[in-house]
């Protein structure tokens, strides 16, 4: 079967490459025109046209573009191929204009977000949501999946969430730190990051808020199975790891919650310079 003739090949994005090769091979534009006609369907069309009646009919205009858009949306999100949309995207070699027209819609920018999920490494949906992200069109909205793989994004996620824990005109809400939570928590990079931030602020004048975030997220890190990491990333950061005998005192206290004596005299020595060679540790040896 010729490839032109295939179910509504007018429609795939192929189309065109496969039209100058047959041209070049010497078929006529006539018989690649009757091929073209032989597959075309026009299911689309048809779509259009039911819609049309349904609208001559009385039916809401705006209410069946939106069963239509939903309806669409579903099958997008099931059919949806990182490895056939990457073919497509690099062999357009510039931003294909339904590309365009999709991000400028605020309805399509949420099905963008969506897959931009499921398919975090796809490159079409990176080169989506860093365009949204440059177009200023609420980059905000994409989850940690979407954050993580684009840069610019998690920084604007970041920032927008940090100015919500930082408002002096409001109080700081649970929301608020959820958010921030599910930003940091997602992967190793990304609490890092965050947590280097908190650190290079922990001298600001929100010093004391900064830690106290930054202990919420060691938590929130250890309650995911991974304690052990989150003290380390803590240390390093902090600059901890150059204080051994301090931070050792510290976890252990912090691994049982509870104080005791020889954890307690040993802080004292170091921080009364009986030990360390004499130079006391930080006051924030760690965050924890």
């Amino acid at each position: 079967k010729h490839k032109l003739a295939v179910e509504d090949a007018v429609l795939e994005p192929w189309v065109e490459d496969v039209l100058r090769e047959r041209s070049r091979a010497g078929e006529k534009p006539e018989e690649l025109m009757d091929h073209l006609g032989d597959g075309y369907q026009g299911y689309a069309q048809m779509a259009n046209l039911l819609c049309e009646w349904h609208a001559m009919l009385g039916d809401d205009e705006k209410a069946l573009d939106r069963e239509v858009r939903g309806y669409l949306k579903a099958v997008i999100l099931r059919d949806f191929s990182p490895t056939v949309a990457d073919s497509v995207f690099e062999k357009a070699g510039q931003t294909p204009q339904w590309l365009d027209k999709m991000t400028a819609e605020p309805e399509w920018r949420d099905l963008i977000y969506e897959l931009s999920e499921m398919h975090p490494t796809c490159n079409l949906m990176q080169y989506a949501m860093a365009e949204i992200s440059q177009k200023g069109l609420e980059a905000d909205k994409a989850g940690p999946e979407a954050a993580a793989a684009n840069l610019a994004i998690f920084r604007t996620m970041f920032r927008e969430a940090m100015v919500a824990l930082c408002d002096p005109s409001k109080e700081p809400s649970t929301d608020d730190l959820e958010d921030l939570k599910r930003l940091a928590c997602h992967n190793e990079h990304a609490y890092v990051y965050v947590l280097s931030v908190l650190q290079s602020l922990s001298g600001e004048p929100l010093g004391p808020s900064m830690r106290r975030v930054a202990q919420e997220l060691q938590r929130e890190l250890a309650s995911r199975g991974k304690g052990r990491q989150a003290e380390l990333f803590h240390t390093a950061v902090s600059g901890g790891a150059a204080h051994t005998q301090a931070c050792a005192a510290l976890t252990s206290m912090m691994g049982t919650r509870k104080t005791n004596p020889s954890d307690i005299l040993t802080l004292h020595k170091l921080y009364a310079g009986e030990g360390g060679g004499g130079r006391p540790p930080p006051r924030q040896v760690s965050f924890g």
